[in-house]
């Protein structure tokens, strides 16, 4: 399989060996402490150099784009957070990732792809998708002592339709979540 880099910027997106860490805000259970520890002002987000490595055998160009050109930009400023699912969903280990997962909601104001050629990823923007919001999904690090500097994994991202009556939410917020908008800022 071919090596691919990709130049990345240093004050987004902390290279940590096996995986890549994103600063962004911290958001509030409602129910208990703030998320993410010692940290109140941040968490840290992290994903998999694995991952990366999956996405790029699939040639996932829009997952490639998200990866390195809307997550590090935007998780800084997420503006809202919505926890649990109501659909089944596994994650490793967690056999009840539906009502563990948070999901939070970026407004990019550009959409990227990636252009792979030979051994040369290129990041492309484009115009955002009209009407949609893009999502991303985080369960919490099970392995703190492993890995410190990461607060949640990055699960999966991806554009979705904005709610008609809330265009600053996905489409059905409150019934799509367990707990919808258990943070907004």
């Amino acid at each position: 399989m071919p090596r691919y880099t990709i130049s990345l910027d240093g004050d987004r997106l902390e290279d940590f060996g096996d995986y890549y860490a994103i600063k962004c805000k911290n958001f509030r259970d409602p129910v208990g402490p703030p998320l993410g520890g010692n940290r109140p002002q941040n968490i840290k987000v992290g994903f998999t150099k694995r991952m990366v490595k999956r996405v790029m055998g699939e040639r996932n160009t829009f997952m490639l784009g998200a990866l390195f050109g809307i997550i590090p930009v935007e998780m800084p400023r997420i503006t809202s957070a919505h926890l649990g699912v109501k659909r089944p969903l596994r994650y490793e280990q967690d056999g009840n990732a539906d009502g563990n997962v948070y999901v939070v909601v970026m407004h990019p104001t550009n959409d990227v792809y990636a252009s792979i050629e030979g051994e040369s990823i290129s990041l492309i923007e484009l115009d955002p998708p009209s009407r949609e919001v893009f999502v991303a999904l985080l369960s919490k690090n099970a392995k703190p002592e492993q890995y410190p500097e990461v607060d949640f994994w990055l699960e999966h991202c991806n554009w979705v339709d904005s709610d008609p009556d809330a265009p600053q939410f996905p489409v059905n917020y409150m019934q799509r979540y367990e707990k919808a908008c258990i943070w907004t800022g």
